[in-house]
Parts: C-alpha cells; structure tokens; sequence
C-alpha cells in the first residue's frame, strides 16, 4: 500500500520484491497518482475505484481504474474475466 511516497509492505520488502519483481514500479505509480489528486483526495477517488470494481468484477482491483493505470500485473493482481 502507498500513502504519498512511502510504501507500506507486510513482512520483508525484500521478500516482497521478490515474488512480485516489478511491486515497486507499481507502487512508484501510485505515488504519482498521489501526487496528481492532490494527496488526501486521492484516498475517497482510490476507495470509489475500488467499490466500482468490486461491483463489476467480484475484485477489488481488477476493474479499478487506478489499479489498471499503475499495472495490475505488477502489483500481482488478474486481468478481470471477460
């Protein structure tokens, strides 16, 4: 998880990075995206993102325009199902 520019990781970051190699670009998008929405606003914006998904794909992040703009494959998420 990404609040501003600080990464918020479970467990080891190196263990992180190395199951998922390309996390921190990722995460690195999301810091822009941060950046963009003007800080705080970004957290609603991400939230309704992912209430949209989850109601059109059963997920989260799949159909979250911010999760799809920062990489769903880098951040170890599936392409929804079509």
């Amino acid at each position: 998880m990404t609040v501003g520019n600080v990464v918020l990781v479970p467990g080891r970051l190196a263990d992180l990075v190395a199951a998922l190699p390309h996390v921190l670009d990722h995460e690195s998008r999301h810091a822009s995206q941060w950046l963009r929405w003007g800080g705080l606003p970004f957290l609603p914006a991400y939230l309704l993102g992912a209430g949209w998904s989850l109601l059109r794909t059963g997920d989260r992040a799949a159909g979250n325009p911010f999760e799809r703009a920062a990489g769903l494959a880098d951040g170890g998420y599936s392409e929804p199902p079509r």
